[in-house]
């Protein structure tokens, strides 16, 4: 066997030493235990699985990458063995019991060809067992391979492929021989911060009010930076109001630089570049720095709000605000398949490298056949623990939601005269009368009403009055459920048939979703009117995917409005510039590029 060299011994130690610590970090990523103040989504999820993922990357991970080798070692080794017993039994054969020493065959032997051959074949199975034996060498591969894998397809909460622009580091695209292909980068995901567009946040400080509003600044779309950030808005950004107890950051998210935002966000000891921490502390920094505010409020900011808080009360409400409005702005319709498929197409393209083959480069595969079991098995755990986790959230976001509360509106022609009294009593019913018609106000209010009285003669004279039953209680609305009548007196006998017209204020897949039984193929007309993308809109989208999460958006609202219209039904989208030519191809690939009519342009002023 061949002795080891010490030094490269202990380079190979540290070499493992900083790939396994490399992976550690990434790991941590993955499964998003690096933020323990967050109390959102997904965070609060994996803070309860905390201790379980952490004993998974310290010790179940290492101890898993030793066995898969133990037990490609151990098959290698047998299959070795038996050909080398078999190869010195050949020699024996030929050449005598003591025509072997340490070395192989001995040199007097090793004069013919056929006993160099056997020679060489000899030290060529030593050589091989030696390779199979397991080195840290082998095991840092290992590692570095899955830190380098799991990098191309995360970042900040989302699975996707990130961008690649070296010539031979390239994805997959699904593809089965269609025509035409449409793909974008995150095709397979659903688009979920549809129920956000950059919401302000608050929150008590005993006595105190905290407030962060998100505003808009000149040119905030229209800058040259690399990425997006949120910034305190201009010299009065942060104010406080002391007869309101009120403090007030308005922030703004602005494209910076990468020189511009070293300049506002300095990086910590040792960056090169700020990471979260160092723009977090800097928000918190400034608005510290605020005018009139009082120190009782300041310290109570710079203390812990709980005692299993990592990070200070204003410190993690900054964090929550802009990580809430930054990041994981998908969930992956099946995780397991996308990274299963991607890291067959690594294995082969980056462990056995094909591409070499029949070239200078080409290397035996043989030499990768033990490192592609090893890499594939633990993979495949990471890639199962994370799909656990994301199939969990694809789960709580496809679940048909609870409808929260139900109202109706209806003409008085549709209320019996027994709910009058109830009717003329309600000063919130009154009170949107008057808004929204002027009924009841003495000044410009309606010239048929004697007297500026709301009475029961004035709701006989009057059939087509709405009334909405969010303003009364839930026993009035019962009771006036089940004595509802049609105009001409009879009872309502099917609610649902009597119903004209629907409105539902939700997330709009929710509602979609939540509507596909009941109604499907009874829509005649579809109108909508989606964000524009222009940059400068309500649409959040993740940085350098911009059209990409406009598309997730889109597809999946039009893939549940299709089964919703009848086929003789049309779809209306009033839609700009910015995503004409992307909406074009999505609608035709998925209502049929010959259902097509026509496009109406009208010109801006």
């Amino acid at each position: 066997m061949i002795d080891t060299d010490p030094k490269m011994a202990k380079h190979q130690e540290e070499r493992l030493k900083r790939h396994k610590q490399q992976l550690k970090q990434k790991l941590t990523e993955l499964f998003q235990i690096d933020s323990p103040d967050l109390d959102f989504g997904l965070y609060r999820i994996m803070n309860q699985k905390r201790d379980e993922i952490t004993r998974f990357m310290d010790k179940d991970l290492v101890e898993a990458v030793d066995e898969k080798f133990g037990e490609c070692d151990e098959e290698t080794r047998t299959q070795i063995t038996g050909e080398l017993k078999e190869l010195e039994q050949t020699i024996r054969n030929t050449y005598g019991d003591d025509a072997l020493d340490a070395a192989g065959l001995k040199e007097e032997y090793r004069k013919a060809a056929r006993g160099r051959e056997l020679h060489e074949k000899w030290q060529q199975l030593h050589r091989d067992a030696e390779e199979a034996s397991v080195s840290d060498l082998q095991k840092a591969e290992i590692f570095a391979h899955l830190e380098e894998f799991f990098s191309r397809y995360y970042k900040d909460g989302d699975f996707l492929s990130l961008r690649r622009y070296a010539a031979n580091e390239k994805y997959a695209v699904p593809y089965n021989g269609e025509e035409v292909l449409l793909h974008w980068a995150n095709k397979d995901q659903y688009y979920i911060k549809t129920d956000r567009f950059l919401k302000s946040h608050g929150f008590d400080v005993g006595t105190y009010r905290v407030l962060f509003e998100v505003v808009q600044v000149e040119g905030q779309s229209n800058g040259n930076g690399t990425g997006r950030y949120f910034v305190l808005a201009g010299d009065d950004a942060v104010t406080y109001d002391d007869e309101k107890h009120l403090l007030t950051a308005r922030f703004a998210q602005v494209p910076l630089s990468d020189d511009d935002l070293l300049r506002r966000f300095p990086p910590g000891s040792g960056r090169q570049k700020p990471n979260q921490d160092d723009i977090v502390g800097g928000l918190v920094a400034e608005i510290l720095r605020g005018d009139g505010i009082p120190k009782g409020l300041v310290d109570a900011l710079q203390t812990n709000e709980r005692d299993t808080d990592r990070n200070p009360r204003l410190y993690k409400h900054v964090m929550s605000f802009t990580r809430e409005n930054t990041s994981d702005f998908f969930i992956h319709k099946d995780l397991g398949r996308f990274l299963g498929q991607e890291l067959d197409f690594y294995i082969k393209n980056e462990v056995f490298r094909l591409d070499d083959l029949g070239t200078e480069n080409e290397v035996a595969v043989e030499r990768y056949v033990k490192r592609a079991k090893v890499l594939k098995s633990i993979a495949h755990r990471i890639i199962d623990f994370l799909a656990q986790l994301e199939d969990f959230q694809k789960t709580l976001w496809e679940k048909k939601k609870f409808v929260l509360r139900t109202g109706y509106c209806m003409t008085i022609d549709h209320v019996p005269k027994e709910f009058y009294p109830e009717i003329l009593a309600n000063e919130g019913q009154l009170a949107e009368w008057r808004n929204l018609y002027g009924i009841g106000e003495a000044k410009g209010g309606q010239k048929t009403l004697a007297g500026d009285r709301v009475d029961k003669a004035f709701l006989q004279s009057r059939p087509y009055l709405v009334i909405d039953t969010a303003l009364f209680d839930g026993d009035f609305t019962d009771r006036l459920l089940e004595k509802l009548q049609h105009p001409d007196g009879t009872p309502v006998e099917d609610l649902d048939e009597a119903v004209g017209g629907l409105m539902i204020k939700s997330e709009n897949w929710q509602a979609l979703n939540l509507l596909q039984e009941r109604y499907r193929e009874q829509v005649k007309c579809i109108y909508i009117d989606p964000p524009y993308n222009t940059g400068n809109d309500e649409f959040l989208y993740r940085d350098n995917f911009q059209h990409s999460s406009w598309l997730s958006l889109i597809s999946d609202r039009l893939y549940c409005s299709k089964p919703l219209l009848l086929s003789e039904g049309s779809i209306f989208t009033s839609i700009d510039d910015n995503e004409f030519a992307n909406y074009r191809r999505i609608s035709d690939h998925i209502f049929g590029i010959e259902n097509f009519i026509s496009t109406i342009i009208w010109q801006k002023v």
